[in-house]
C-alpha cells in the first residue's frame, strides 16, 4: 500500500459575513424609507386637518366626487414649494412605492460587484418589470 495524500483545498464561494452585512444594510435602508414614507403622509395628514389646502370632505379625499386631479413629478414639486397637504401625501407615497425599486437596484448592485451575472440579469429582469409598471406601461 502506497501513503498518497489527496490535498483539499478550501474553496470559499460566498462571504456568510458579507452577506449578513448587506442583508442588514438593505434592511435598515428599506426601514429608513418605509419611516420617511410615512413620516411624509403623517406630516400631509396634519397639515390637510389644520385647513391647509387637501379635500374638503371624506368623499373628496377618496375621489368620489368624480374628478381627481393629475400627479406628476412637478406637481409634487410645486405642491412642495407651496406647502400643500396633498403634495407631502403624493410624495410620501411615491418613496413608499419606489422602495422596493431601491430595493431591487442596491441587490444588483451587490450582484454586480460579485460577478454573479445571472443574477444580475434576473435583477435587470425585475427592474425593467417593475419600471414598466411605475410608468403605467405594464402590468395593467
Amino acid at each position: 500500500m502506497s501513503d498518497t495524500t489527496i490535498e483539499t483545498t478550501n474553496v470559499q464561494l460566498r462571504d456568510d459575513a458579507l452577506d449578513q452585512k448587506l442583508a442588514n444594510w438593505i434592511g435598515l435602508l428599506l426601514r429608513v424609507c418605509v419611516v420617511i414614507s410615512g413620516a411624509l403622509v403623517i406630516f400631509g395628514i396634519i397639515l390637510w386637518a389644520a385647513g391647509q389646502d387637501g379635500p374638503k370632505s371624506v368623499n373628496e379625499a377618496f375621489g368620489k366626487t368624480g374628478t381627481l386631479p393629475k400627479v406628476t413629478p412637478s406637481s409634487i414639486v410645486n405642491g412642495l414649494k407651496d406647502f400643500t397637504a396633498s403634495a407631502y401625501i403624493q410624495l410620501g407615497l411615491l418613496v413608499l412605492i419606489l422602495t422596493p425599486t431601491l430595493r431591487v437596484i442596491v441587490t444588483a448592485g451587490v450582484f454586480v460587484i460579485q460577478r454573479a451575472w445571472l443574477l444580475v440579469a434576473c435583477s435587470a429582469v425585475v427592474l425593467t418589470i417593475l419600471i414598466l409598471g411605475l410608468l403605467g406601461i405594464a402590468g395593467g
